[in-house]
């Protein structure tokens, strides 16, 4: 069984650093090597640019990425078509897994998110599981803003996003909670479903937990 509920939640971060990322002379040359130091809050500023990177988020941890930073990160522009991750075709270009007992928060905004291909979420693939060891609920809070999301692929589902909470538990369940918030998402492609966006809960009728979904969409042109 799953339990669907559309929220108008929003998450933020207090007390947030900032990790600068840029191609040269920045503390951060790639937004993986900033997503591995950051810690609780914190803000990672990408400089545009080009970036080609398969990211990967599965510890516990509150982060906002944000593109479309200059140079010198004194201002920042809206276009997400500024700053670019490339995810080469090898892989999801974000990988976010909170898996059993986990709490993840992540925010990302201004990025366009191209070429990834995976089995499933070929340009994001976000997933909270509680299993049957876990003590407690897996939780996965994820705010998409202004992104573009374009020319990913994925041979079973979910060509640009893929969201999935799945519970076999009888001690915690698996919770998402995502927001789409006026991200461009086209011209991806699925072969099995949900070229662009496949949003999937899944509860073990062997367990007594349910998964639960909560989700808005504000502003998106998807196609």
């Amino acid at each position: 069984m799953l339990a669907i509920i559309f929220t108008g939640l929003f998450f933020s971060s207090a007390f947030a650093a900032d990790l600068d990322v840029c191609p040269t002379g920045c503390a951060y040359s790639s937004i993986q090597a900033a997503v591995n130091e950051a810690s609780d809050g914190d803000t990672i500023r990408v400089a545009q640019g080009l970036y080609f990177e398969n990211i990967r988020i599965q510890n516990p941890i509150t982060v906002t990425i944000q593109g479309g930073w200059d140079s010198t990160f004194s201002t920042r522009s809206s276009d997400p078509a500024l700053t670019v991750v490339n995810g080469m075709g090898l892989y999801s270009v974000f990988y976010i897994r909170a898996y059993n007992d986990e709490n993840i928060t992540v925010t990302i905004e201004g990025l366009t998110i191209t070429n990834g291909c995976d089995r499933d979420g070929g340009g994001i693939y976000a997933a909270a599981y509680a299993g049957s060891s876990c003590t407690t609920d897996s939780s996965l809070n994820l705010l998409l803003s202004n992104n573009r999301i374009v020319g990913n692929w994925a041979s079973n589902g979910g060509g640009g996003i893929y969201v999935d909470a799945s519970t076999y538990s009888n001690n915690g369940r698996a919770m998402i909670d995502l927001i789409l918030s006026n991200n461009r998402i086209a011209d991806n492609s699925a072969c099995n479903r949900g070229g662009g966006p496949y949003i999937r809960g899944y509860s073990s009728p062997s367990y007594t937990k349910e998964s639960v979904l909560r989700f808005g969409l504000m502003g998106n042109e998807i196609n």
